[in-house]
């Protein structure tokens, strides 16, 4: 479940590297529900993994992680990351991360080069 999510996140930030691509590339400013819509969506899929994930390792989530996790994830995940692994698998579960978020950012690049495509 998390592996599907987490390659839905990749396809997404692709496609939101495309949208935004075409949208420079034509000179047309991005619409509000464009903006607005891409923001919830990241939102309830970064909750969505965060919660398979803690659910998975027995974490407790906490209202506070929750809404944390919502808000400001890009700080939020590394802060659970290392408070949900054990000490000696913590390094390597934010080295894990690291290299989501690069592939997450080559997604978004990849995206947006493919515009130049269209």
């Amino acid at each position: 479940m998390k592996s599907k999510l987490q390659i839905l996140l990749l396809v997404w930030f692709a496609l939101q590297g495309l949208v935004n691509g075409i949208l420079i590339s034509r000179d047309i400013p991005q619409p509000l529900w464009w903006s607005v819509g891409s923001a919830l969506f990241n939102s309830v899929a970064i909750f969505y993994w965060y919660r398979a994930d803690s659910d998975h390792q027995g974490f407790k989530r906490t209202f506070l992680m929750n809404v944390a996790v919502v808000v400001f994830s890009m700080f939020a995940i590394p802060f659970y990351i290392i408070r949900s692994n054990a000490r000696g698998r913590r390094l390597r579960a934010l080295g894990r991360m690291l290299g989501y978020y690069g592939f997450a950012c080559v997604a978004w690049l990849v995206g947006g080069l493919a515009s130049f495509l269209v």
